[in-house]
Parts: C-alpha cells; sequence; structure tokens
C-alpha cells in the first residue's frame, strides 16, 4: 500500500550557550533556503528525553541534529551518529542520563509510534558557555550540515515517495508551535512554512 512518508527534521539546541545552538542554526538556514516549498516539517527543540520521542510520534522518519562534544575531532566536524552510540551530544540526552537508543525503546515499549527510521547527526562544539552566538567554525559547519540533510532527505524520499507536493511547516522555536505539533493527531504538516 503506498502511503506518504511523514518526515520531520529536528534541530537540537540552545540559542543562549554558543555551539549549543547549532542544531537550532541549521533548521533556521533550512527554512530559510526552502521556504515554502520545504516538504518535510521543522522543529526546534531544547530537552531531549521523552519529549524527543513524543514529537516524533506518528512520523515515518526523522532527522535529528546537535552539538556533540568528544573532543577527539576538531571544532565544526559533523558526525554521523548512530543510536547506540555513546557520544555525548548537547540535547539529546534525557535527564535520566539514557542515551538516545535507550529513549527510543522506551517510547515504543510505551506504545509511542516512533519513526523506523531515525538518523542523528552531531557537530563538534567548542564552546558552551552562555553565548548568543557560534564559534567560527561551528558556524562554518551549518551550510554543509544543511546540504547533508537535503541530501539525506531527498535520497530517502526518493526511495519511498511519488511525491504528493505536500508542503512542510517550521516549529520555529515557539512553545505554541511545539504544542501543536505534539498535541495534534495529525502531522502532516500545513501548506507553507511558518515561523515564530
Amino acid at each position: 500500500m503506498a502511503t506518504s512518508e511523514k518526515t520531520l527534521v529536528i534541530g537540537m539546541g540552545d540559542t543562549l550557550r554558543g555551539d549549543g545552538g547549532v542544531g537550532i542554526a541549521v533548521i533556521r538556514q533550512l527554512c530559510a533556503r526552502l521556504g515554502d516549498g520545504c516538504p518535510f516539517d521543522l522543529l526546534e527543540l531544547e530537552t531531549g528525553g521523552i519529549r524527543l520521542m513524543e514529537v516524533m510520534e506518528g512520523y515515518n522518519r526523522a532527522f535529528i541534529v546537535d552539538a556533540m562534544i568528544t573532543g577527539a575531532v576538531p571544532p565544526g566536524t559533523i558526525r554521523p551518529i548512530a543510536l547506540t552510540d555513546s557520544i555525548a551530544t548537547s540535547d539529546t540526552p534525557s535527564t535520566c542520563d539514557t542515551d538516545l537508543g535507550t529513549d527510543v525503546e522506551m517510547g515504543r515499549l510505551l506504545g509511542l509510534q516512533i519513526p523506523e527510521t531515525i538518523r542523528v547527526w552531531g557537530i563538534e562544539a567548542a564552546d558552551l558557555n552562555a553565548s548568543g552566538s557560534l564559534s567560527e567554525r561551528v558556524r562554518a559547519a551549518v551550510p554543509r550540515m544543511v546540504e547533508e540533510l537535503l541530501q539525506a532527505t531527498t535520497s530517502e524520499q526518493d526511495d519511498s515517495e511519488s511525491g504528493t507536493g505536500a508542503s512542510g511547516r517550521s516549529m520555529m522555536g515557539d512553545e505554541n508551535a511545539r504544542r501543536a505539533l505534539h498535541g495534534s493527531a495529525d502531522h502532516s504538516g500545513s501548506a507553507g512554512m511558518r515561523s515564530a
């Protein structure tokens, strides 16, 4: 049975924590780049854990970007992260110190309709101190991450969709928008982009 794949792209982070806001910066650049023609939903989110599981509910695919802190690679390095990896990211872990894979498993045990496809990228941070801006090398990684997301979403859509022409929506850091996403049983998105 052919159905339209519903895709959510999430930028994790806090714009007041320096490079910790890089996931938000990626989402905002995606929004500016794609405008009303965005074929998937965009969401800014500050916390992980069960909250992350809730916002992904009802989607077929989720793509997540967050700052990571490994100390093993230069700031601005982009790395795919498996759900089973123990790499520390800035916001995806829950307050119970579980990893993302454990949170996904727990969400499914609770009956949440969590996407079958979840892909995560980390961008190595240089500075997570209180600051309203990204460091130079992390800022330079934002357009590269945007391109990687576009390639990932497009290649997977080509494999699973015939194309419906539906536009996505943007939940740009607005708590009312987040509640609208969480509280609605229909996550298919509204026509055009929406920003707070």
